[in-house]
């Protein structure tokens, strides 16, 4: 598609976004902004506060919010849209340190897109109030997911979600949570091994007498039917075989400059150790690890590579990595796509699984041709095998 093209119909999906033209007329075209507009609402959870993006129709003149310094598109208590629902439903896991509204880039546009997307903070794990018990960070973080996703369900936003089509996305450790979620096993005795022979490997900070196989294999939420990991570690510790366990549609992204997830040293072993049926993997070139989250705006603010965060001169947000739109534009564009085929069985026309636009060198193996699977309940999808 040439850019003249490309600008067109971005100016033709900004006007079907007005609240007088029905959003699920528009054709899908997860590169561009959805034709809902945008609600943000915060529930509280029996963890903490849990942050929900939904489809709604705000007034004209409604204030959007700004998250993080940025300026969204969701507008705070927003009446909810139905049209097209029930919706599917994706909770979101926040990396190590940091915070349930970190990848607004990725959140809002599902929403706009017809998904309601949950996430909570994860206590003791947030930014400014983390803490050194890493291990009971581990051990907590998965049911905090699911509880999010109880939280949601037992909301007024329940009458517009559809709890047959529930998907799981994460960053970095939010996105090893996802994987366990979505059923990779943790192989405990294989992460001791491993931890024993190299104890500064990034997931034996969560190694204690009390992950037990038993506490790790109760980790799963058999609800999920999809998950997207955007930069996860960890691969140690599925041992061999466990990250052959996960049955769902499951896309990886990662970045080459990456130097906490590396392509080579994670991302590629755990997208191989993968059986999973669709499963797509998208690896951006010149990405790093914040690449896949809004914190650069806080980079900015403090003082860029000279102030607090410096360290993420090099990890997604200083002049050598790629530009930060670009990396939030493929990244977001990749996740739909795959969420609208996984979760509703909707095939990827625009070829983005196949081949990114407007982003030269990005890695991608494409899922295969089989049907999206799902719960067994699922309207229109095949049970896991």
């Amino acid at each position: 598609m040439t850019g003249g093209m490309r600008g067109l119909l971005l100016v033709a999906l900004a006007a079907c976004s007005a609240p007088n033209i029905d959003p699920t007329s528009v054709p899908r075209d997860p590169a561009s902004d959805g034709p809902w507009r945008v609600g943000v609402r915060t529930l509280d959870g029996p963890d903490g506060a849990i942050e929900v993006w939904y489809p709604a129709t705000p007034d004209d003149d409604a204030e959007t919010e700004v998250t993080l310094g940025i300026p969204s598109a969701a507008v705070r208590g927003a009446p909810v849209d139905a049209r097209g629902g029930p919706f599917p439903l994706v909770a979101f896991s926040h990396g190590r340190g940091g915070i349930r509204v970190q990848s607004v880039y990725l959140t809002v546009h599902l929403a706009s897109w017809g998904y309601v997307v949950v996430a909570p903070d994860h206590p003791h794990d947030t930014l400014g109030s983390s803490n050194d018990d890493a291990p009971a960070v581990l051990r907590a973080r998965p049911h905090q997911i699911s509880a999010a996703i109880d939280a949601a369900l037992a909301s007024d936003l329940a009458t517009i979600i559809d709890d047959s089509r529930i998907g799981v996305t994460g960053h970095s450790f939010g996105a090893f949570t996802a994987l366990v979620l979505a059923g990779a096993r943790l192989d405990v005795a294989a992460l001791r091994d491993a931890c024993a022979a190299d104890p500064d490997q990034l997931a034996c900070s969560g190694l204690d007498d009390q992950l037990t196989q038993a506490v790790a294999d109760d980790f799963v939420d058999h609800r999920i039917a999809a998950a997207v990991a955007l930069a996860p570690a960890g691969r140690i510790a599925f041992g061999a075989s466990g990250l052959i366990a996960l049955a769902v549609p499951i896309q990886i992204q990662g970045g080459t400059a990456d130097t906490l997830a590396t392509a080579d040293g994670e991302i590629h072993p755990i997208f191989d150790g993968l059986a999973a049926r669709p499963r797509s993997l998208g690896v951006l070139d010149r990405a790093a690890h914040f690449s896949f989250t809004d914190i650069c705006v806080l980079y900015e603010a403090t003082g860029g590579a000279s102030g607090p965060l410096g360290f993420l001169a090099t990890e997604g947000c200083g002049p050598d990595t790629l530009p930060i739109e670009r990396a939030h534009a493929a990244s977001r564009t990749l996740a739909t796509a795959f969420l609208d085929l996984a979760l509703r069985g909707a095939a990827d026309t625009n070829g983005y699984l196949t081949g990114v636009p407007d982003l030269d060198s990005v890695e991608l193996i494409a899922p295969t041709d089989r049907a999206p699977c799902g719960r067994a309940t699922s309207p229109g999808h095949a049970a896991c095998p």
